[in-house]
C-alpha cells in the first residue's frame, strides 16, 4: 500500500476513534467552557521529493565539479501560537497558527544557492481526552488545516544575485497523539506527536507552474511526522 493512501486510512481509523470516544463521553451539562493561548514549537519531517528532484537536483548538477551540494529538503522546525478552548473536561479544540522551517542553502566560494519553501499554516484539531487520577491525560486528536507557502529560489554567482518568487498552497490533515498535563489551575503544558499530510495542489515559480519529469505538477510537500510541544495559559478559573 502506498504511504499517501496508508495515511488516508490510519487518518480516517484515527477519526473515527475520536468520534467514538467523544460519543462515549458523559454529558457535559455541567461542565465550565475554558478558553486560553497556547505557545508551541517541534521538529517535523517532510516529503519534499518533488522539490528536492526538479529544484535541488539541477543546482547540484550546476555546482558538481566543486565538491560540494545542496542538502535535500527532509525536516525542519515549526514555532506556532493558537487559541484553545475546552467545552467540557474530556475534550481539547485548538485554533492554530504555525510557521513550518524548510530550507537547504549553500555558500561556496563565490556561489551562493537558497531553495526556501516554509508554510504558513492555519490548523483546526479536536482532541479527546481520556479520563485520569492524575493531572496529566493521554488522548488523541484529529484536524484539518490550510497550507501556503510564500518560498523563493536564490542564486548569487559572482556578486550577481537573482530571486524567484516560489508559491503554492493547499489543504492538508493530521492525526496525533497528544499528552496534557496540569502545571497549575490556569497553565497546561501540551505534547503532541502524529502524522501530518499536507501538499500543494502544484508549485510555481515566477507565476510559471513546475513540471516534473513525467509532465506531472510538482508540489511542495511537508507531510510526516510531526510533533508539537508547549504551554497554554487560559483565562478564568477553572
Amino acid at each position: 500500500m502506498k504511504g499517501p493512501i496508508r495515511f488516508r486510512a490510519g487518518f480516517v481509523a484515527l477519526l473515527v476513534a475520536v468520534l467514538g470516544a467523544l460519543a462515549a463521553a458523559p454529558s457535559p451539562a455541567q461542565a465550565k467552557v475554558r478558553a486560553g493561548v497556547a505557545l508551541f514549537g517541534g521538529f517535523n519531517n517532510f516529503t519534499m521529493t518533488d522539490v528536492n528532484e526538479t529544484l535541488i537536483t539541477p543546482l547540484n548538477n550546476y555546482i558538481g565539479l566543486t565538491g560540494y551540494s545542496l542538502k535535500e529538503i527532509k525536516s525542519g522546525w515549526g514555532v506556532g501560537t493558537g487559541l484553545r478552548v475546552r467545552p467540557w473536561e474530556r475534550v481539547l479544540i485548538a485554533l492554530d497558527y504555525e510557521r513550518l522551517f524548510a530550507r537547504s542553502d549553500l555558500t561556496i566560494f563565490m556561489l551562493g544557492f537558497a531553495v526556501d519553501t516554509p508554510a504558513n499554516a492555519m490548523t483546526l484539531t479536536t482532541t479527546y481526552l481520556f479520563p485520569s487520577s492524575g493531572k496529566g491525560r493521554f488522548g488523541i486528536g484529529v484536524g484539518l488545516g490550510y497550507y501556503k507557502s510564500a518560498g523563493s529560489v536564490e542564486v548569487d554567482t559572482s556578486g550577481v544575485s537573482a530571486t524567484s518568487d516560489l508559491v503554492g498552497s493547499g489543504v492538508g490533515f493530521h492525526g496525533l497523539v497528544s499528552f496534557d498535563s496540569e502545571i497549575s489551575p490556569n497553565v497546561h503544558f501540551e505534547g503532541n506527536a502524529g502524522l501530518r499530510y499536507a501538499k500543494t495542489s502544484d508549485m510555481k515559480i515566477e507565476d510559471e507552474t513546475v513540471l516534473n519529469a513525467d509532465g506531472s505538477k510538482a508540489t511542495m510537500d511537508w507531510s510526516g511526522f510531526m510533533t508539537r510541544a508547549g504551554l497554554t495559559f487560559y483565562f478564568g478559573e477553572r
